[in-house]
């Protein structure tokens, strides 16, 4: 019997033009102390003040961006507020650092950028931040970080439109400055702190901008500085992405997952980190990709939806929903999660500011159904594909399963829907002379046809859920020969 192949991967046409520092090349790391901080009447507050800090312009525009952002580990819940002061032109100004708010145990991020529009003065005076947080019990606190954005690349280039899409996911880093080389120092007016009596944190190095990031290398897909690797298929074995050189300049170790010298990562980590990615590489690259490679990609998500309802017998459950209840299903999820956001719970005002999530991932054959989730835009990108024992704290998994009905011994599980597994299998044959003969599935683009990307995409998910079996083979199995619909040479 022939065995499927994949077909070849499509050579690179086109690169970024951009090139590593050569100071790191992505796979060393710093295991550093962090500080342990205790509320006082429930209520932690620290402050740090720059004297001066110098702007820079700009996007070719006349302003610049000074900015605050911090990394935090609270033991219990905790909400997080704050606000920024700055004097200018001899003019004083103020900003607040929007609610933030958290479960425990896993390590999360937070800050806020605001732009200032040039005059003849060239620097802020008197940069300082508050941070507040309202918790009953401590905080591990690391890499305050505070300044201006000052990067060549910002200074030359119009990419005010890129830089302003989802920009804070990617505070801190988006500033630019090294937490473990340029950490401001601040005081305590409210709580009591342990130096250096925190959780250890691991900082990987950047093969771009050189910088140590944090990584939570204890809820790995809890995604912080770099995007995962490997992912449908970790445990990740690429040396580099995987395994990283322990400096000799760290000053603390972690109980687990390391070594005197090297620590590993099951997910694994991309060499740069998530700012240089964006700005570095996709941006680079996304002007180079056509539209029938941007239509590739949507092909493949919207194939797995008219997948996964098929196979479960499924309608479209907006129209469904009003059928059944006389509701509309967007309000109906964003009213059972009290209109706000089920991961950091800022409120959302109006149905339209919620993302609604598949809770399990629509990559492991999921459909959006009533189990689904009411996400702010911010929380809905964090999460992106991951399972939710991989983005909440335990402690959010039972009230997820009471609100989404997913039941309790099912909801920390990484698992494939089995159901739609058992459908694909026993409708292997539909599948493949059907549903890939869609028109647009038989396109081939720049050398791929879609329907191979969608059955490589299935195969990835089948074979890390456990599943061995090969699609092609079984179709060969009930039908005595090989697919049409795909490539199988």
């Amino acid at each position: 019997m022939r065995k499927f192949r994949s077909p070849r991967r499509r050579s690179t046409r086109q690169r970024s033009g951009f090139k590593v520092s050569g100071d790191n090349k992505g796979s060393t790391c710093e295991i550093l102390p962090t500080d342990r901080i205790y509320p006082d009447h429930d209520k932690i507050v620290l402050t740090s003040t720059i004297k001066e800090v110098g702007l820079s312009t700009l996007f070719k525009r006349d302003f610049g961006i000074i900015g605050v952002g911090f990394y935090f580990k609270p033991s219990g819940q905790c909400e997080v507020t704050g606000s920024v002061s700055w004097e200018y032109d001899n003019k004083k100004f103020s900003g607040k650092i929007l609610t933030a708010k958290t479960g425990s145990k896993i390590w999360k991020k937070h800050g806020t950028l605001f732009n200032i529009p040039l005059s003849k003065t060239k620097a802020v005076k008197n940069l300082t931040v508050e941070i507040k947080f309202s918790t009953s019990t401590s905080i591990d606190f690391f890499g305050l970080v505070m300044g201006a954005i000052k990067h060549p690349y910002f200074e030359s280039h119009d990419i005010y439109v890129s830089f302003c899409e989802q920009t804070s996911i990617y505070i801190p880093e988006i500033l630019y400055i090294d937490p473990t080389t340029h950490s401001a120092k601040f005081s305590l007016s409210q709580g009591r702190s342990k130096s250096d009596a925190g959780t250890p944190i691991i900082c990987k190095s950047c093969n771009r901008c050189s910088r140590f990031l944090p990584i939570d290398i204890q809820v790995e897909r809890n995604t912080l500085s770099y995007s995962n690797h490997c992912i449908s298929k970790a445990p990740c074995t690429h040396a580099g992405f995987s395994r990283y050189a322990v400096e000799t300049g760290s000053k603390s170790s972690l109980p687990s997952k390391t070594s005197n010298k090297h620590v590993k990562s099951y997910y694994g980590h991309q060499l740069e980190c998530k700012v240089c990615k964006k700005f570095f590489v996709n941006l680079a690259l996304n002007p180079l990709r056509d539209s029938t490679q941007h239509r590739e990609d949507s092909l493949r998500r919207r194939s797995f939806e008219v997948l996964t309802d098929h196979l479960l017998e499924r309608k479209w459950i907006y129209h469904i929903y009003r059928l059944s209840k006389g509701k509309e299903f967007d309000v109906a999820i964003w009213e059972k999660f009290g209109k706000k956001c089920f991961s950091c719970g800022i409120e959302l005002k109006k149905p339209t500011e919620m993302h609604l999530d598949h809770t399990r991932p629509l990559s492991y054959l999921w459909p959006l159904d009533e189990t689904a989730t009411c996400l702010c835009a911010t929380c809905n990108s964090y999460k992106h594909d991951k399972f939710p024992a991989d983005f909440y704290p335990k402690e959010k998994l039972s009230l997820l399963a009471t609100l989404t009905d997913i039941p309790i011994s099912e909801i920390d599980k990484k698992m494939i829907n089995e159901v739609a597994v058992k459908e694909l299998f026993d409708k292997v044959t539909w599948f493949f002379d059907e549903f890939l003969a869609d028109k647009d599935y038989q396109k081939i683009r720049k050398g791929k046809k879609t329907a191979d990307l969608i059955l490589h995409a299935l195969h990835n998910v089948l074979h890390s859920s456990g599943y061995k079996i090969d699609l092609v083979n079984l179709y060969h199995d009930k039908t005595g020969k090989l697919p049409r619909t795909v490539s199988t040479a």
